[in-house]
């Protein structure tokens, strides 16, 4: 008896554990749950794919439910007019994380592979060329889904950064302009020069789960390893100015137009600007 009701507790959480990704069937069913989960125009089909064709194991496939962070729930990728993700976060809701990236996104990926061998699933992409590029170099990156969306696989995270500065300037809108540093210790400073929500110079010890998060990322994406310099090709974007310092006194010093150059950058500027809303700030 007791084996049965165990047997039928386990099927209950599993059950339990399902989601509305689960239940998709057709195209259509699709189209009707992405409406309104995404940034893009209502006036085309998002399962419409208008990208060049490649002899790719997936670049003909338009959509694929997957658990991309190995937390039990499915998710999903779309391969469409847009390549991106839509992530149940756990709580009810969904997240929409894009690969394609950039200003109306036009830096652009069709979806390759997935290996799913080992840890969480390893999303292939092949990034495409611009309009007006021509042929270029095939260029591939394979991402894992973190916490605030999609990094670069690394094999093993470094874990020697003291400080984490970002600086940003300004750009042709609102752009957010400040200097934000933060301690491994969890002491940050904070300049808030103009569109902020705050304004001056502030101070705070940053929450435990935000400053683990935020150095556990700036370590896994191996900032030795970067670049020193990145930058789109268009104008009237902002510049992000990261410096690092490590535990040994040497600096990394990364200038970023377009805030752009990697997706783990990407992720760790973001992490940085949430910081400005999320913590609790105090003027000096």
């Amino acid at each position: 008896m007791k084996i049965v009701l165990t047997f039928a507790f386990i099927l209950v959480c599993t059950l339990c554990r399902g989601n509305a990704i689960d239940s998709l069937k057709t195209d259509d069913d699709v189209r009707v749950f992405l409406g309104g989960k995404t940034t893009h125009r209502d006036d085309f089909d998002i399962l419409a794919n208008c990208k060049p064709a490649f002899n790719e194991k997936l670049s003909t496939i338009r959509y694929l439910k997957i658990d991309l962070n190995n937390d039990g729930l499915t998710d999903m990728i779309v391969n469409g007019y847009y390549l991106f993700a839509v992530v149940d976060d756990g709580k009810g809701h969904f997240k929409t994380e894009f690969i394609d990236r950039g200003t109306f996104y036009q830096y652009q990926y069709t979806l390759t592979d997935i290996n799913k061998t080992q840890g969480m699933p390893k999303v292939i992409v092949r990034k495409l060329p611009q309009h007006g590029q021509g042929e270029i170099k095939s260029h591939y990156d394979t991402l894992v889904m973190g916490n605030n969306g999609f990094v670069e696989y690394n094999n093993i995270a470094e874990n020697d950064i003291e400080e984490i500065s970002l600086s940003t300037s300004g750009c042709f809108g609102e752009c957010p302009i400040f200097d934000l540093a933060v301690g491994s210790d969890g002491t940050a400073v904070f300049n808030a020069i103009v569109y902020n929500d705050h304004k001056g110079k502030l101070q705070c010890e940053i929450d435990s789960a935000s400053l683990g998060k935020l150095f556990r990322l700036a370590n896994y994406i191996h900032p030795k390893s970067l670049r020193d310099g990145y930058s789109v090709n268009w104008t009237d974007d902002q510049t992000a100015t990261l410096t690092l310092t490590f535990k040994d006194g040497s600096i990394k010093i990364i200038k970023d137009y377009g805030m752009i150059g990697t997706f783990g950058l990407e992720r760790l500027y973001n992490s940085v600007f949430r910081l400005r809303i999320s913590q609790n700030w105090e003027h000096q």
